[in-house]
């Protein structure tokens, strides 16, 4: 299986192919009016997630698809197999699959790390690869993005209890340019660096 890299500062991540069970689905839950998703941030504090321009969507008309919602998708996470104790990072493959009509989104997603107590738990999303592309996906489609996260300590970490704060459990994710959000159940294991997570834009390539 061909490797898969992400660049972001300072790192340099080993793929290692497989991945876990499958997770368990939820569609997602559309913000009522009004009010806005929730972004990728500690509780109360700035988004953290940078900002990226986005692509001309395209011509539009009567028979145009419209946005995906996020009330018209399901998400997985598929890790990747766990590399030993010699790594430093876990990545995943990030699916929304479209249970609605057909739909297109473009960008990146947001992503809100959940502990077992449902509470929010420190997060932080960097957008990194190459530029985004519109996706159109009809139904039973679904959009991927690659995500990695870092499971050995900053140096600020190493004495938490537990390692690096609450063990995330699920996930909520704001499908690109949605204004509502898709709960998965993850078993996300460590997550380190403050809850940073590294994410590309969505595209319909599977990553191998």
């Amino acid at each position: 299986m061909r490797g898969v890299r992400l660049a972001a500062a300072g790192l340099s991540l080993a793929l290692v192919a497989g991945c876990t069970s499958g997770p368990q689905r939820q569609p997602g839950v559309a913000a009522p009016a009004g009010q806005a998703s929730p972004s990728a941030s500690e509780p109360g504090g700035s988004p953290t997630s940078s900002s990226s321009a986005s692509p001309d969507p395209g011509p539009t008309g009567v028979n145009a698809p419209g946005q995906c919602r996020a009330d018209q998708l399901t998400g997985d996470i598929e890790q990747y197999e766990r590399p030993g104790q010699a790594g430093a990072s876990q990545l995943a493959r990030l699916g929304l699959t479209n249970v609605g009509a057909r739909c297109t989104m473009s960008g990146y997603v947001g992503l809100q790390l959940l502990a077992a107590n449902g509470q929010p738990r420190e997060t932080g999303v960097t957008h990194v690869g190459g530029p985004a592309e519109l996706v159109t996906l009809d139904p039973g489609r679904t959009a991927w993005a690659l995500i990695v996260w870092m499971f050995t300590p900053s140096p600020d970490e190493e004495d938490t209890v537990p390692l690096c704060g609450p063990r995330p459990t699920a996930a909520l994710v704001t499908p690109p340019g949605a204004s509502g959000t898709v709960r998965i159940t993850e078993d996300f294991g460590t997550v380190c660096r403050h809850g940073a997570v590294d994410t590309n834009a969505v595209s319909l390539t599977r990553p191998v």
